[in-house]
């Protein structure tokens, strides 16, 4: 055979370097067929166990890990050597680099060899059962031992020592440098060195041993090879031990690893199949220590911390139920109130008693190709990406299911958390509601009480299981990256949101770029004043809340409250205001702004016989003089002289109509005796009241008050 050998440094996260510290990988190019090349994730030969096959056309068939089934000493050797090492150190398994690990394909399985010789060795290729928490770490080395021990046990899995597939036991079997096989006698033989056997071994600790004469014929078919094997650590190669032995193979030690955990209360999860086996996908009924587990306070991250305790990478989905009841009914519910607040097992809490049937059931589903958990997203009212940042806020859990998320336990750490983990630097704002209901009710809701105690969403807990909200409970949010607080900035826009001049629906931009509408709580007419001089006026002419009269207000939140400027104040940066907001939409305030003040400042709204504001029907004109808001005399009716369609056409466009349906003069209502004239013969010459003579606070009789009914726009005709 004609071969190529080649090696290169790639670093953890798979870039290469030219340090030739990093993954060092070597590619075997055979003639024909397929041929292993490994490498190893590290700095200094130590690391994750990687492979590459290469075809006969060199061509890049495959690479990833290497699974730690029948993995033993002489397999890392026999590697190590491949690598041009003269040794290995030692070898073990786990998740070190979860990142890098998921994103990789597991390629090699059961690598059993006899001795330090790959080529004698046997393996699967693309065919294993293995999570990457089974992937193999290997630390090679150039050294040069004598008379170094491996060990094996002959025999494998078993599940009577309530440990499941985690655990390993059979016949100890002692292998020295000169290829002699053989049992170890129990002389001197202890817990520690039992520990020590395993962990060389690869395996975390030693659940068992004994010493019998269960298997005769193949004991028998050994020598005894170790005896007094004395360990006063759990490190083998600080152990002693003889190789001429005074004993019989009953008293050949049998061993039993455990490849998890070995103290007395911890809890071993593995998953069935229906048919009562163990599960070769991943997915089945979840058990614990031989019980099922119930669903109370289960969550996914429970499900992620179990399925990593398992060996994968995360857990897919999860579900509850009595699918399999003859296998369910046959055994005790184990665990119940399984409640962790990170992917690690060993943080969460649990119940051994429970309050469950079997109905309650967990079954889950795990895997190693892992979609990094949720993500979120944020979209406009149409549904689609949001250019601004704001909007209906959607979450696609890890089984690739959208929708929307319920604020159920909601604060600013949660809102905070979701920025950052779409890459803001922080939020905004965030409220819930239903504003946009057609566009929400397409979706399902999918994630509720999201609970964060930091800012780092990895930390949170969440439920994507199960909710009890509506679509009114939505959360929507805005995300940003200018995280300094400032003082709000003000813009007009149109009804279709657009920036406008002179006149329109007044928004805010508080501190953190958050945009939204103001609310007209403590509103006067000195605030409107500065915060048209802020926008570069001269003066304000007019504000009123005439109600939610556009849709566009609701795509905003209510940013701004109870604002206070007193009359000697000049800039916004003197006022007093609230970031938090106890309004509807319906107080939007509506602002008018010149770039000239030539007398007093007017707005308008309409009322009925009880006082009450009205929006698209008939009702009283009142005009409010804003200069003399404070003195609250300001208020007044307008009188029909000189009064025609033009004037009143004027003032429904003033309060932000349209134009006008129709109006008239009239004695209607009681309270006219209340309001006296503010406005007489009012005459317009233009489409703005600034454009109109009048007279003010002239008398006239309350049979001459003048009634509008204003034209709203018709919304049909702008979309057409």
């Amino acid at each position: 055979k004609q071969w190529y050998q080649r090696r290169v440094a790639i670093t953890a996260g798979g870039i290469f370097t030219s340090n030739g510290s990093g993954l060092l990988t070597v590619v075997h190019m055979a003639a024909s067929g397929i041929n292993s090349a490994f490498g190893i994730i590290t700095s200094n030969g130590s690391g994750l166990l990687t492979v590459v096959h290469m075809a006969a056309s060199g061509i890049n068939s495959a690479f990833g890990t290497v699974c730690d089934d029948s993995f033993s000493d002489f397999s890392a050797a026999a590697i190590c050597k491949t690598m041009g090492y003269g040794c290995a150190h030692s070898w073990e398994h786990g998740l070190r680099f979860t990142d890098l690990q998921n994103n990789m394909e597991i390629i090699l399985d059961n690598v059993a060899c006899e001795n330090e010789n790959f080529t004698d060795c046997t393996y699967s290729v693309f065919d294993h059962n293995c999570g990457h928490g089974e992937d193999v770490f290997l630390t090679c080395d150039n050294c040069h031992v004598e008379n170094t021990v491996s060990f094996s046990l002959y025999s494998g899995p078993v599940a009577d020592l309530d440990c499941g597939d985690s655990c390993s036991h059979g016949l100890l079997i002692a292998h020295t440098p000169d290829n002699s096989s053989g049992t170890v006698c129990d002389d001197e033989f202890n817990d520690v060195a039992a520990a020590a056997v395993c962990k060389a071994m690869g395996f975390v600790c030693a659940r068992a041993w004994e010493s019998s004469n269960d298997s005769p014929s193949i004991q028998e078919s050994y020598d005894i090879l170790l005896d007094n094997v004395n360990c006063a650590t759990e490190l083998f190669a600080e152990c002693s031990y003889d190789t001429t032995h005074n004993c019989g193979h009953s008293e050949d030690v049998f061993l039993t690893c455990d490849m998890i955990d070995c103290s007395d209360d911890r809890i071993n999860f593995w998953l069935l199949n229906s048919a009562g086996y163990t599960s070769s996908n991943g997915s089945g009924l979840l058990i614990a220590n031989d019980g099922t587990v119930c669903d109370d306070s289960f969550s996914d991250l429970s499900a992620t911390a179990i399925c990593k305790e398992m060996g994968y990478g995360c857990a897919s989905s999860w579900d509850h139920g009595n699918n399999w009841p003859g296998e369910q009914d046959s055994r005790d519910i184990a665990l119940d109130n399984v409640i962790c607040l990170t992917e690690n097992f060993a943080e969460c809490s649990y119940d051994i008693t429970h309050n469950c049937g079997h109905s309650e059931d967990v079954f889950l589903n795990c895997d190693n190709m892992c979609l990094g958990g949720v993500s979120f997203s944020i979209v406009n009212k149409t549904g689609r990406p949001s250019t601004n940042n704001s909007g209906l806020l959607l979450a696609t859990t890890p089984n690739g299911e959208t929708g929307t998320v319920c604020n159920d336990g909601f604060t600013d750490l949660a809102a905070n958390a979701i920025c950052k983990k779409m890459g803001y630097g922080c939020s905004y704002s965030s409220r819930s509601g239903d504003p946009w209901s057609s566009l929400q009710d397409s979706y399902e809701i999918v994630l509720d009480d999201v609970n964060c105690q930091s800012e780092n969403f990895t930390e949170c807990t969440y439920n994507t299981h199960t909710h009890n909200c509506g679509h009114g409970e939505d959360v929507f949010l805005s995300c940003g990256n200018s995280c300094d607080p400032h003082d709000p900035t003000f813009m007009l826009v149109d009804r279709n949101g657009e920036a406008t001049e002179g006149w329109g629906l007044l928004l805010a931009n508080t501190s953190h770029d958050n945009v939204g509408t103001v609310c007209d709580d403590r509103f006067n007419a000195s605030v409107a004043n500065i915060i048209c001089r802020e926008m570069g006026y001269a003066c304000s002419s007019g504000w009123y809340n005439s109600g939610q009269q556009w849709d566009i207000q609701r795509s905003w939140p209510i940013v701004l409250d109870d604002v206070q400027c007193a009359e000697e104040d000049i800039l916004f940066s003197d006022c007093g205001y609230s970031l938090t907001a106890n309004c509807g939409h319906h107080e939007d305030v509506f602002l008018m702004c010149d770039s000239e003040c030539p007398g007093p400042s007017f707005s308008f709204f309409l009322i009925n016989g009880a006082g009450h504001q009205v929006t698209n029907e008939e009702g009283l004109v009142i005009a409010m003089n804003l200069n003399l808001y404070n003195e609250g005399t300001s208020a007044g009716s307008i009188c029909g002289n000189m009064f025609t369609s033009s004037e009143a056409a004027v003032i429904c466009r003033q309060m932000g109509y349209n134009g006008v349906t129709s109006w008239r003069t009239g004695s209607k209502l009681g309270l006219q005796n209340v309001y006296y004239s503010r406005l007489n013969n009012v005459t317009c010459s233009g489409n703005s009241f600034s454009d109109c003579n009048y007279e003010n606070e002239s008398e006239c009789e309350i049979d001459n008050n003048i009634f509008l009914t204003c034209e709203p726009y018709n919304c049909e005709t702008i979309l057409i």
